[in-house]
């Protein structure tokens, strides 16, 4: 009979628990005795818990590192009013052990609850606000279309909601489109450039990371930087317009601290942060 997978937020003071989790952090200490510890940290979509393993060091030490997704069986137990984990085995998670547990990858995250269809052929039709970049956008989000569909907007392992990236999008999309209807002749923004900026602001973490039960950043853009990732894809779409709009969006994508159409930068930052905020 395979062991019942727990949720952080699910740990009470069970006698064994078992989950698979991301490590957040791992630190190699010693006790006042000299004898070597670990501490980790591990998190899921839930929360994060302070783990320690005191037993096998030599061994355990060597068999996971900070960032992987791991399985742990362990004991919960109560330190100073809180909950903590006494490690009994963790291990890199495989596939193998995926099936084993009855786990499934897909399900794991919690889905904001949207007519994702709907939300992306209205978001899709909406890219026309845009004007003469609006060719590029559009390619490149069917290009991507399955990942816009359900990658999160937060990269935070405890906070991520799979198809927020979707949503916040469309969302910031109408309001803009309010604030595009009120504006007067007498305006300095650039509207279409707003548009841009959020259609394509945030598009650096649909190319820079990938699901592994959670989301995290690719080696590559871990290694290179998330925007260098996504600039080299960027540039492959350049063909798709002229010369002249493709160095605005490289200017206004890739320089978000830069003078140069200032405005639309904070009224973008604006935007988003009101609908950030919100959820």
């Amino acid at each position: 009979m395979s062991p019942n997978l727990v949720k952080i937020n699910e740990i009470k003071n069970q006698k064994i628990i078992h989950g698979i989790f991301y490590c957040k952090s791992k630190d190699l200490k010693k006790t006042k005795y000299g004898d070597d510890y670990i501490v980790v940290s591990l998190a899921d979509n839930t929360g994060v818990l302070n783990s320690k393993l005191w037993k096998n060091i030599e061994f355990y030490k060597n068999t996971f590192c900070e960032g992987d997704i791991v399985s742990v069986k362990a004991n919960p137990n109560i330190y100073r009013e809180k909950i903590e984990l006494s490690i009994l085995h963790i291990s890199k998670a495989k596939n193998e052990i995926y099936k084993k547990y009855g786990f499934s990858q897909e399900s794991n995250l919690p889905k904001v609850i949207i007519n994702d269809r709907k939300i992306w052929s209205e978001l899709i039709d909406k890219i026309d606000k845009t004007g003469e970049k609006s060719f590029l956008i559009k390619k490149l989000y069917l290009d991507y279309k399955k990942k816009v569909q359900v990658y999160p907007i937060e990269y935070d392992i405890e906070k991520q909601v799979e198809s927020t990236f979707l949503f916040n999008t469309y969302k910031s999309i109408k309001i803009l489109e309010v604030l595009d209807y009120k504006k007067n002749e007498e305006s300095v923004i650039n509207y279409e450039l707003v548009f841009c900026l959020i259609y394509l602001s945030n598009f650096h973490f649909i190319t820079g990371y990938e699901k592994n039960t959670f989301y995290k950043m690719s080696e590559e853009a871990d290694s290179r930087g998330i925007h260098a990732v996504f600039f080299d894809i960027f540039k492959k779409y350049k063909k798709y317009i002229k010369k002249e709009h493709f160095n605005i969006l490289e200017k206004i994508i890739f320089n978000l601290d830069s003078e140069v159409y200032k405005a639309e930068k904070e009224l973008y930052l604006d935007i988003f942060s009101l609908v950030k905020n919100a959820e």
